[in-house]
Protein backbone atom coordinates (compact mmCIF):
# COMPACT_ATOMS: atom_id res chain seq x y z
CA UNK A 1 0.00 0.00 0.00
CA UNK A 2 1.16 3.17 -1.30
CA UNK A 3 1.47 6.49 1.24
CA UNK A 4 -0.30 9.19 0.29
CA UNK A 5 1.92 12.05 -1.06
CA UNK A 6 0.36 15.84 -0.40
CA UNK A 7 2.00 19.39 -2.03
CA UNK A 8 2.46 22.22 0.02
CA UNK A 9 3.94 25.55 -1.60
CA UNK A 10 6.11 26.92 0.91
CA UNK A 11 7.94 29.83 -1.10
CA UNK A 12 5.91 31.25 -4.55
CA UNK A 13 7.55 34.68 -6.60
CA UNK A 14 8.06 35.95 -9.97
CA UNK A 15 11.55 36.25 -10.93
CA UNK A 16 11.17 39.37 -13.52
CA UNK A 17 14.68 38.88 -14.54
CA UNK A 18 14.42 35.34 -15.64
CA UNK A 19 10.55 35.79 -16.72
CA UNK A 20 9.86 32.30 -14.18
CA UNK A 21 7.72 31.78 -11.05
CA UNK A 22 10.51 30.02 -8.36
CA UNK A 23 8.50 27.96 -5.65
CA UNK A 24 9.87 25.83 -2.97
CA UNK A 25 7.30 23.02 -2.54
CA UNK A 26 7.51 20.68 0.52
CA UNK A 27 5.83 17.48 -0.49
CA UNK A 28 5.15 15.20 2.48
CA UNK A 29 5.30 11.26 1.85
CA UNK A 30 3.91 9.50 4.75
CA UNK A 31 5.94 11.21 7.57
CA UNK A 32 8.82 12.65 5.38
CA UNK A 33 8.98 16.16 3.71
CA UNK A 34 10.82 16.58 1.35
CA UNK A 35 11.53 20.25 -0.13
CA UNK A 36 11.62 20.61 -4.19
CA UNK A 37 13.22 24.62 -5.75
CA UNK A 38 10.87 24.16 -8.55
CA UNK A 39 10.56 26.87 -11.84
CA UNK A 40 7.42 27.66 -14.40
CA UNK A 41 8.49 29.58 -17.47
CA UNK A 42 5.01 31.96 -17.37
CA UNK A 43 4.41 35.67 -17.60
CA UNK A 44 3.55 37.55 -14.70
CA UNK A 45 -0.17 37.92 -15.83
CA UNK A 46 -0.68 34.32 -15.80
CA UNK A 47 -3.39 33.12 -13.27
CA UNK A 48 -2.51 32.09 -9.72
CA UNK A 49 -4.58 28.92 -9.39
CA UNK A 50 -2.58 27.84 -13.16
CA UNK A 51 0.75 28.62 -11.68
CA UNK A 52 0.10 26.76 -8.04
CA UNK A 53 -1.17 23.58 -9.64
CA UNK A 54 1.18 23.20 -12.31
CA UNK A 55 4.34 23.73 -9.08
CA UNK A 56 2.62 21.44 -7.06
CA UNK A 57 2.31 18.87 -10.07
CA UNK A 58 5.77 19.40 -11.09
CA UNK A 59 7.01 18.99 -7.51
CA UNK A 60 4.74 15.67 -6.90
CA UNK A 61 6.22 13.81 -10.57
CA UNK A 62 9.76 14.99 -9.36
CA UNK A 63 8.90 13.22 -5.81
CA UNK A 64 7.49 10.22 -7.70
CA UNK A 65 10.11 9.66 -10.44
CA UNK A 66 12.77 9.73 -7.52
CA UNK A 67 14.67 12.95 -7.99
CA UNK A 68 15.97 13.44 -4.79
CA UNK A 69 19.04 14.48 -5.82
CA UNK A 70 17.54 17.75 -6.64
CA UNK A 71 15.55 18.45 -3.15
CA UNK A 72 16.65 21.03 -1.42
CA UNK A 73 16.99 21.90 2.73
CA UNK A 74 16.38 25.28 3.70
CA UNK A 75 17.63 26.16 7.09
CA UNK A 76 15.79 28.09 8.88
CA UNK A 77 15.24 32.07 9.11
CA UNK A 78 17.09 33.96 11.81
CA UNK A 79 16.50 37.53 12.57
CA UNK A 80 19.52 39.63 14.33
CA UNK A 81 19.56 42.21 15.88
CA UNK A 82 19.57 45.45 13.55
CA UNK A 83 23.16 47.15 12.79
CA UNK A 84 21.88 50.27 12.76
CA UNK A 85 25.59 51.63 11.79
CA UNK A 86 25.82 49.00 8.67
CA UNK A 87 22.26 50.27 7.48
CA UNK A 88 23.75 53.54 7.70
CA UNK A 89 26.62 53.00 5.69
CA UNK A 90 24.74 50.90 2.64
CA UNK A 91 21.88 53.95 2.34
CA UNK A 92 24.96 56.29 1.97
CA UNK A 93 26.95 53.64 -0.76
CA UNK A 94 23.86 53.66 -2.52
CA UNK A 95 22.88 57.23 -2.74
CA UNK A 96 26.05 57.20 -3.58
CA UNK A 97 25.92 55.48 -6.59
CA UNK A 98 22.50 57.03 -7.61
CA UNK A 99 23.83 60.34 -7.41
CA UNK A 100 27.18 59.12 -9.61
CA UNK A 101 24.76 57.82 -12.16
CA UNK A 102 22.46 60.72 -12.06
CA UNK A 103 25.63 62.65 -12.80
CA UNK A 104 26.71 60.70 -15.74
CA UNK A 105 23.41 60.95 -17.68
CA UNK A 106 23.15 64.50 -17.28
Amino acid sequence: MHQKITTKIAFLEFNAESGMFDARVNVTDGSDIFTYPIEIAAPITSDFHHITSLVNQKAEALHKKGAWDIRSEMRKRTTRPLDESRVGQHIAALTDQLFNRIRQAA
